[in-house]
């Protein structure tokens, strides 16, 4: 028995570097006599298992002068295995070998295992023991050689490796030893090349489906397109599992074994793989090879990849069936046909989808700039390349490498050729899987890709059924290659995909669309038209109107195709999109249908060939019926959506095949053809036929009509009583016919009609024939304002899930409506004459939804309480409302109870049995004055609204509501105490006592432990926020607006997640506590309109602070890095403000010097305050352009630039209270080609304007970093450009403005000689036109500090950059400008004397 120790000395090895050219990947050095035949042996064979080539010297040839061989050997071997036994010193050849060995270690990277069998490692470091006296025996003739061999044993001895001892087992201690050297080595390693991107995730999953912990066999499929990355998740897997299984091999490219030899080669290499290369090139028939696979994979635990199958035959004689392999075993199989791994069995699949954009974008980077970010100036190329290869990695890295080091012209000149041909890299990888195919399969993918792409699977199928094919069968086939999915039951392709399709069709006549089988594109549409000979070949045409560029007069155009079989003339703008939409979004969509199709004008004498013809779809087809040649014997569906159609034919037609007619707002349609020659219409749609008057008879014969759309024929005022006749009829749609009156006595003869549809139709009644609808799910009836009655056989409809009477003359239902055991959904809501509801409504035992909602109904029956399934009750706007029943708490599970706006007074104390009741709503309840006492037993209430109320206080049992979450008591002008015992309610998250009476909180609102928002606004008596208050850790917003509190307590600061909180309009709180700056969540605060003086330093400690609103410019010191917008609207001292803003341009100076956004700080302030003299408007409107200075990229003084704009918010607005000012500030910095874009979206909300009659100019300022602009641009661009939109305000000035930074010694800015400076260059003008210079009074040079941002425009108007003779422009330093300085500027600006840090 052996143990084995693994150690770590004083110095270790590192894996290598694999050296230039190896032969070996372990040498092995050891003592013959000693372990040759035992464990050295065993080793041996144990490497040679794992796939590593291993050298020992036993293998040369008698003979041979072994020396120089086994030093080519050893410099030949990426790494040496030393095994030290007891008799390992006596031999000189083996201190030759380790002296050699450890000079390839230091001179080729060569790795280095020391092995101590039976010897202590201290031993052979210090040549002790059995070491010691073999060097004893050298003294005397190799002195020369001693202290090299010494040497080499020492730094051997200190390298890591193990220890054997005897007390393990030595095949486990074998076993350890070569996985660590195989793991180490990475020996059958995989390339699976550079730019990994989004790999991790694809192997987690699949690692997970492998089950390693179980001991069974495991097949695991890996399917997807191609080029989506499955063999190099394959590959990583492989790479990664490695060390796990003895046995391993990956066989690439199986696509290929279709041929015997390919085949015969895979074999080969999978023994060869199993048998460490021992082969079997003696066997030669692939069967006796299969049978002896079969064999050796039986005995063993081992990882297969099989890569690139596409066909089970493949598999056939390389893995057969599961019963092949060993215990443990595991396989994976990569292919682009998903009904390979069915057909297989595999135990589980994983489906490579593309990768999301960030990764994709990432992955593009890395091939096209050699990072994982875009470079600025390509950012929205990058998107487009992005979008266009859809997540697929074969294409990003491509097109990547394509566009590497390219320009953006050459760039879009790249993306112009890809829109009408894809890279030949590519599309070769694509259309494998389409080659692939059989005829009939590459006829319905080409079908998908030009014509189905996007449309319903069941509509697809229908089709192409028709049109002979084996639709269902394709239709699988092509999902399992991946050429397509089906989510949604719906045909998607990915757009590469489809653009291989195109190329397809094109490939044989690039540039002759007329002889293309298929038409797709409207420019070679009208390419197409001028060739002399016609279009005869296409079998398929979809043309989008919107985007024919001119009109088509020829009515011969379509004469010569007479292999038509789809044809699609359609208008971008679906009509049937704006269905359910008012009556003038309708009318928008027709108008542009109809303009659309105006492009197609054709004459009476208009024919085509329709022999072939299964499907026809022409939006706003101009002629008053179809050609006289039209034939539709094959057809199968016919849409003329909009058309001019009057008569859709004439005469007798043989439509046998048709299933589907759809001519909706075909306004001039007056009468429809006879329908008994079309026996096997399933569909009819007439919506929007505003002439046709009335339905033929014939109509009774189509007997497999499931679908008859009517919906807004205006003119249609009955049926015939031949509807009764349609046995397969499901749904009827007759909504909005506003002279529909009456439904036929026979309709009731409709045995599977499940949805009936009348809303707003001018029926008075319904038959009581309508009874015998036994099949019916769903009768709308809402808002017809003649309905009155409700038959009384009605009830008999067993199977009625929902009835919508809502805003029809019903007054009453019958009894029999208690027999609608069925009935799951019943809304009355806004029948102002309905006043009672039947007792023996109580029957209904399904109704789960009962809407009552503004009816005039004073009171429910007592056997309400019997709906044991109802989950929602709505009685809100029932003005004479006033009693809840006592039964009602027999409703067991209400989930839902909506009595707001009503005369209730109170509730019976049966409200506390609702023990699933969920939401309480009983608001704008004004005689409403007592919560009852055993309302605390509702354990499952999350939300009780009782706004605007006459509620004076709550019970004590309010706290034993344990899952109430919000509470809302808003408007209750009487409520005036909160119970004490309120803050038991631990999950209550949202309390609203907003306009209470209510004067202070109880020391127990500190124990709501998951309270998240606090009104308190508009609480005029409301003093002083408890202390315990602070205990609220979970609060995030506390609103305390327009309140009597004078101030806050320190504990306020122990709120650790509080984000917002509002103080404005409190005029009597004077003092912001010192320890508010604790509140570090804190990220906006509101003071405006305060008594408040000062702010406490610890205000600056608010690190997350972002929106600050200020009243009466309070005084103070510091400012939180983290602001990001400043709102002072109220402001009014124009010296303050200057202070303040300069605070805030301060802290953005430090900000630019760390982490932030790019966009850094916003701030809001009147014109009419003045503004500082820094802020230089540059043009009239809401954009301006501007040179920029030469090498301001390098300036080391120029952080980045000031916006700013005066906008005029619009007086009409509807809120009197709060007015968003909402704004779109955008900059662009351009030249030589390249352009940088950024844009900032801010609001500022601000109530100001309703103090004033006059609407008044503001300023709003953004602060933009020169570091957020890519650094390697910079040199790129001549010009930026800065614009303003908002939809709210109007704007009348903007500017830009170039930060430089001051003399810091001074504390005042660098002043910048103008372009009109006199000869000295000491004069200096300002925006105002004032000239200051040296021999102007001292204070001219003391120019608010705020002077700093300077205007970028040159002449009178203040300027910061020179010309030179050449007319370059640059910087002026200040190196010319006087030294006078008599007052330091903070004086001036009223603050103190602070030194700016940069």
């Amino acid at each position: 028995m052996a143990s084995t120790s693994s150690f770590r000395a004083s110095s270790s090895s590192s894996t290598p570097s694999i050296p230039r050219t190896t032969t070996y990947d372990v040498f092995l050095s050891f003592r013959g006599e000693d372990t040759r035949y035992n464990f050295t042996d065993h080793l041996y064979s144990a490497l040679g298992r794992r796939g590593i080539r291993t050298f020992r010297d036993d293998r040369l040839r008698r003979g041979e002068a072994i020396a120089p061989e086994l030093l080519k050997a050893i410099e030949e071997s990426r790494s040496s295995v030393i095994v030290f036994s007891e008799n390992y010193a006596h031999s000189r050849w083996c201190l030759d070998e380790l002296v050699k060995i450890m000079e390839c270690q230091k001179d080729l990277g060569h790795a280095v295992f020391p092995i101590f069998y039976h010897v202590d490692p201290s031993h052979v470091r210090k040549q002790e023991g059995s070491f010691g006296e073999a060097f004893a025996g050298y003294e005397e003739n190799w002195k020369d050689k001693i202290p090299r061999w010494r040497t080499a044993l020492t730094e051997a001895a200190n390298l890591s490796g193990w220890h054997l001892l005897d007390d393990r087992y030595e095949s486990n201690q074998i076993k350890e030893i070569t996985n660590s050297i195989f793991r180490q080595l990475k020996c059958k390693r995989l390339d699976v090349g550079a730019n990994l991107v989004g790999i991790d995730s694809h192997v987690k999953e699949m690692i997970l489906r492998l089950h390693l912990e179980s001991s069974d066999v495991r097949m695991v499929g890996i399917y997807g397109v191609g080029g989506i990355g499955k063999t190099t998740i394959a590959k990583v897997i492989y790479n990664e599992l490695s060390c796990e299984f003895e046995y391993m091999s990956f066989l690439e490219n199986i696509r290929e074994g279709s041929n015997p030899q390919v085949l015969f080669h895979l074999q080969n290499q999978l023994l060869g793989d199993i048998l460490e290369g021992e082969g079997s090139q003696n066997i030669s028939s692939v069967a006796h090879r299969a049978s002896m696979i079969k064999d050796i994979l039986l005995s063993r635990r081992v990882f297969i990849v099989l890569d690139d199958v596409d066909d089970l035959s493949q598999l056939e004689y390389l893995l057969g069936h599961r019963e092949w392999l060993g215990e443990g075993s595991r396989v994976i199989i990569t292919t682009r046909n998903k009904h390979v791994l069915a057909v297989q069995e595999v135990d589980d699949l994983y489906e490579v989808e593309g990768l999301n954009f960030e990764e994709a974008c990432e992955l593009f980077s890395l091939y096209a700039f050699k990072q994982n970010l875009p470079k600025s100036d390509y950012r929205n190329l990058t998107c487009r390349v992005v979008g266009y290869c859809q997540g697929l990695p074969l294409a990003l890295k491509v097109l990547g490498s394509l566009l590497c080091k390219k320009t953006i012209p050459q760039w879009e000149g790249e993306l112009k050729k890809l829109d009408s041909e894809p890279k030949a890299d590519i599309h070769k990888v694509l259309k494998r899987s389409y080659d692939g195919l059989d005829r009939i399969d590459k006829n319905i993918f080409l079908d998908l890709a030009c014509f189905f792409k996007g449309e319903g699977r069941d509509f697809v199928l229908r089709i192409l059924d028709g049109c002979d094919f084996p639709a269902e069968t394709g239709i699988s086939n092509l999902n399992d290659l991946c050429l397509i999915t089906l989510p949604y039951n719906q045909i998607c392709m990915h757009d590469l995909i489809q653009q291989m399709g195109w190329e397809i069709v094109r490939e044989n006549f690039p540039v002759e669309p007329n002889k293309w089988s298929r038409l797709w594109d409207p420019c070679d549409f009208e390419r197409a038209l001028t060739a002399d000979e016609g279009i005869k070949s296409v079998e398929t045409m979809s043309l989008d109107l919107s985007k024919l560029k001119r009109v088509c007069s020829n009515s011969n155009v379509f004469a010569k195709m007479t292999k038509l079989r789809l044809l699609k003339v359609y208008s971008s703008s679906d009509i049937d999109s704006a269905h359910g939409d008012s009556d003038e979004d309708i009318e928008e969509v027709y108008d542009v249908v109809m303009k659309d199709a105006s492009k197609m004008q054709l004459g009476q004498s208009f024919k085509f060939p329709s022999y072939e013809l299964r499907y026809l779809r022409w939006d706003g087809y101009p002629l008053d019926s179809l050609p006289l040649n039209f034939d539709g014997g094959k057809l199968v569906e016919l849409h003329l959506k909009c058309s001019n159609i009057k008569q859709l034919w004439q005469g007798h037609k043989d439509l046998e095949r048709l299933k589907v007619i759809d001519l909706s707002y075909s306004r001039k349609l007056s009468q429809m053809s006879e329908f008994s020659s079309m026996p096997n219409l399933e569909r009819l749609c007439l919506s929007g036929c505003v002439s046709l008057i009335d339905i033929h008879p014939s109509v009774g014969n189509m007997k497999k009509l499931t679908t008859l759309s009517l919906r807004s024929c205006n003119k249609l005022k009955n049926l015939p009583d031949s509807i009764g006749d349609l046995e397969s009829l499901e749904s009827l749609y007759l909504s909005n016919c506003s002279k529909f009156e009456k439904f036929p006595e026979k309709g009731g003869n409709m045995k599977s009609l499940t949805e009936l549809d009348l809303k707003n139709t001018a029926i008075k009644d319904l038959p009581d024939s309508i009874g015998d609808l036994e099949s019916l799910e769903s009768l709308y009836l809402s808002n017809c304002s003649k309905f009155e009655k409700f038959p009384e056989k009605g009830g008999n409809m067993k199977s009625l899930t929902e009835l919508d009477l809502k805003n029809t003359a019903i007054k009453d239902l019958p009894d029999s409506i208690g027999d609608l055991e069925s009935l799951e959904i019943l809304n009355l809501s806004d029948c102002a004459k309905f006043e009672k509801f039947p007792e023996k409504g109580g029957n209904m035992k399904s109704l789960k939804e009962l809407d009552l909602q503004n009816t005039a109904i004073k009171d429910l029956p007592d056997s309400i309480g019997d709906l044991k399934s109802l989950k929602y009750l709505s009685l809100s706007d029932c003005s004479k409302f006033e009693k809840f029943p006592e039964k009602g708490g027999n409703m067991k599970r209400l989930l839902q109870l909506i009595l707001s706006n009503t005369a209730i007074k109170d509730l019976p104390d049966s409200i506390g049995d609702l023990e699933s009741l969920k939401y309480l709503y009983l608001s704008d309840c004004s005689k409403f004055e007592k919560f009852p006492e055993k309302g605390g037993n509702m354990k499952s209430l999350t939300e009780l609204d009782l706004k605007n109320t006459a509620i004076k206080d709550l019970p004590d049992s309010i706290g034993d509501l344990e899952s109430l979450e919000i509470l809302n008591l808003s408007d209750c002008a009487k409520f005036e105490k909160f119970p004490e015992k309120g803050g038991n309610m631990k999950s209550l998250k949202e309390l609203d006592l907003q306009n209470t009476a209510i004067k202070d909180l109880p020391d127990s609102i500190g124990d709501l432990e998951s309270l998240k928002y606090l009104y308190l606004s508009d609480c005029s008596k409301f003093e002083k926020f408890p202390e315990k208050g602070g205990n609220m850790k979970s609060l995030l917003q506390l609103i305390l607006s327009n309140t009597a509190i004078k101030d806050l307590p320190d504990s306020i600061g122990d709120l650790e997640s509080l984000e917002y909180l509002h103080l404005s309009v409190c005029s009597k709180f004077e003092k912001f506590p010192e320890k508010g700056g604790n509140m570090k969540s804190l990220r906006e605060l509101g003071l405006r309109n305060t008594a408040i003086k000062d702010l406490p330093d610890s205000i600056g400690d608010l690190e997350s602070l972002e929106m600050l609103s200020l009243s009466n410019c309070p005084k103070f010191e510091v400012l939180p890095l983290s602001l990001k917008a400043i709102d002072a609207h109220l402001c009014t001292s124009k010296e303050d403000l200057s202070r303040l803003l300069w605070l805030c341009h301060r802290n953005w100076l430090k900000s630019t010097t760390e982490e932030f956004d790019r966009w850094q700080l916003s701030a809001f302030i009147p014109e009419s305050s003045g503004i500082p003299e820094w802020i230089t408007y540059q043009n009239l409107g809401s954009e301006v352009t501007e040179k920029l200075p030469i090498n301001w990229c390098e300036d080391p003084d120029f952080p980045g630039f000031v916006l700013s704009c005066v906008y005029r918010p619009s007086c009409d607005y509807s809120s009197a209270y709060i007015f968003c000012h909402d704004f779109k500030c955008e900059l662009n910095l351009h030249g030589n080609g390249f352009r940088f874009r950024d844009v900032c979206y801010h609001e500022c909300w601000c109530d100001c304007h309703v103090n004033f009659k006059d609407s008044r100019d503001l300023v709003c300022v953004y602060w933009y970093p020169k570091t957020a602009i890519p650094e390697e641009d910079h040199h790129k661009y001549t010009h930026i450009n800065a614009s303003f939109k908002s939809d709210e305000v109007k704007i009348k000035k903007c500017g830009i403005n170039v930060i430089f930074l001051g003399d810091q010694r001074n504390h005042m800015p660098m002043l910048e000689h103008p372009q009109n400076s006199g000869d000295n260059g000491s004069a200096l003008q300002d925006a105002n036109g004032n000239v200051h210079g040296a021999n102007q009074d001292d204070e001219h040079y003391h120019i608010p500090l705020l002077d700093l941002l300077r205007n970028l425009s040159l002449g009178d108007n203040g300027s910061v950059v020179l010309e030179d003779t050449l007319g370059n422009r640059k910087r002026r330093r200040n190196d010319s400008l006087p030294d006078v300085v008599e007052e330091p500027l903070y004086k001036r600006l009223g603050g103190p004397h602070t030194e700016i840090s940069l």
